[in-house]
């Protein structure tokens, strides 16, 4: 099995990388390790779940071409790591397109006085979620989609966020311009067979573009809905529901930037964060509705493909 390759990026977008030949490596680990807890009674198992604070060493070796190469990279896995620390906010391990929300809490260093040009570092990294991943994202309706900002985008220390207009890639279905517009177009469907084979339930995020009065979709027999909540030309209304991570959020978030909680006005009559299971299902809303749905996948571990 080969070193494994991974990103550290922190909350600032901020990140180093294991095993691209740089320097950095990860030896072997168990980041990968999974254990849910068990509730018992009668000596009999009740239920099973995977909450709670977990911790994993991670050793990392530094084998640089030169000495003052081998500081640059010690200091700049600290200088990533501890930054979440400072202020409070967590950082993700990325491997395979998969992430987890973590700190680095410590690094013990050993070996430092052999070479100077290598080190180990055993790393402390906890975490309460588990591991997630975006798939593509499907579009509906007619009108502009606004380019989104990209979130939790890996930059080079010291580097500041890209500035100009994003442009969309050629994915999620939706007309790729290369002209720097402030949106893009989705696609015209108004119903989409969606097959979730991925052996269990998936989360989402959904984000509804106004103008809109009518914010309901279908996803199989389920429906979804948020019905006292109106949308201006401009708004939009972004929907979290991340079982296992336990994320559920409704924020409504104005053509002016005023972010308002939505969350007592979804439906009492539907389950609004329902996962979607497993099998196929055909996606269905309102007309004239302008969304994108992005299923998320959420494991114990990462895939080891």
């Amino acid at each position: 099995m080969p070193l494994l390759r991974a990103n550290y990026i922190n909350h600032k977008g901020q990140y180093v990388s294991f095993g691209t030949g740089e320097g950095l490596f990860l030896n072997e680990h168990d980041l990968r390790n999974y254990c849910w807890n068990v509730q018992t009674r009668g000596n009999r198992i009740i239920s099973v779940n995977r909450r709670g604070v977990q911790e994993r060493s991670l050793p990392a070796i530094i084998a640089a071409q030169t000495e003052e190469r081998a500081k640059e990279l010690a200091d700049k896995l600290f200088s990533v790591c501890e930054a979440d620390l400072l202020e409070n906010q967590k950082g993700l391990f990325e491997v395979n397109g998969y992430r987890l929300r973590c700190f680095v809490r410590g690094q013990d260093y050993s070996e430092w006085s052999k070479t100077p040009r290598s080190l180990k570092i055993s790393m402390k990294v906890i975490y309460d979620s588990i591991w997630y991943k975006t798939l593509d994202p499907i579009t509906f309706g007619n009108g502009y989609i606004p380019i989104p900002v990209p979130i939790e985008q890996p930059q080079d220390v010291g580097a500041s966020p890209a500035g100009g207009s994003a442009v969309e890639s050629w994915t999620g279905g939706e007309k790729g311009y290369f002209h720097g517009y402030p949106y893009d177009y989705p696609s015209t469907l108004d119903e989409y067979v969606f097959e979730n084979n991925t052996g269990g339930p998936l989360s989402w995020q959904a984000t509804i573009f106004g103008a809109a009065s009518v914010i309901t979709f279908d996803i199989g027999s389920h429906t979804y809905a948020v019905p006292d909540v109106t949308l201006a030309d401009g708004d939009r209304l972004e929907i979290t529901a991340k079982e296992s991570l336990d994320e559920k959020t409704v924020i409504k978030i104005a053509v002016d930037g005023t972010r308002t909680n939505c969350f007592a006005h979804r439906s009492t009559t539907s389950y609004l964060f329902e996962p979607i299971p497993a099998g196929i299902h055909t996606i269905r809303s309102a007309n004239d509705l302008t969304w994108r749905l992005t299923p998320i996948i959420e494991r114990s571990t990462p895939s080891w493909l």
